[in-house]
């Protein structure tokens, strides 16, 4: 992995960055390090789209990292990240990757999936949607909830209320399949 960061350092170029765990379902806080570190050297980048779903050996400590690395990426357009079934995924770790999602003012298409992640709750809605505020450019929103047990009907308040303020908004997607804590009637 340590050639990989090194390569990705030397190709500034990119313009579209895709990890997917496929090829990577073994990757560790310290691999993800890795990654980022090089990522964030790609001053061109404009599409990131990573699938850590069901990546068990990614910590608290990783997504700091990815956090870390990837803030010092400022050109965003088109950001996908896919947590889904990642149990060591909580409200902390989307506090880190809000602040990524934060600095990205030139954002037109996000998905974030993290169904089946047990420890998402309230606050991480909130602070997702406290990093949108504001984006001007922002087309289309996907958020997939499915299956979070932590989440009530407070979390989608928290996304009524970003989406009665969204001006820029053409497609919305939004999945809160099977999460106990959220009543029918709120969606």
């Amino acid at each position: 992995l340590l050639a990989l960061q090194e390569t990705l350092s030397s190709l500034s170029a990119i313009e579209t960055l895709t990890l997917d765990r496929a090829y990577c379902a073994n990757i560790s806080d310290k691999g993800l390090g890795y990654i980022t570190s090089g990522a964030s050297s790609l001053i061109l980048l404009k599409s990131l789209h990573l699938n850590l779903n069901s990546v068990p050996n990614i910590t608290g400590e990783g997504f700091s990292q990815l956090s870390q690395n990837l803030q010092k990426l400022d050109g965003l357009e088109t950001m996908s990240i896919d947590f889904s079934a990642n149990q060591n995924i909580n409200d902390e770790s989307l506090v880190h990757i809000s602040q990524v999602i934060k600095r990205q003012r030139g954002l037109s298409r996000l998905a974030l999936s993290f169904e089946g992640c047990a420890k998402v709750s309230d606050q991480a809605v909130k602070a997702i949607v406290e990093s949108i505020e504001g984006s001007e450019h922002l087309e289309k929103l996907k958020l997939s909830f499915g299956e979070c047990s932590s989440l009530t009907n407070q979390g989608i308040k928290y996304i009524e209320g970003y989406l009665t303020r969204s001006r820029g908004l053409r497609h919305v997607e939004l999945n809160f399949n099977d999460c106990p804590g959220v009543s029918a009637e709120q969606l």
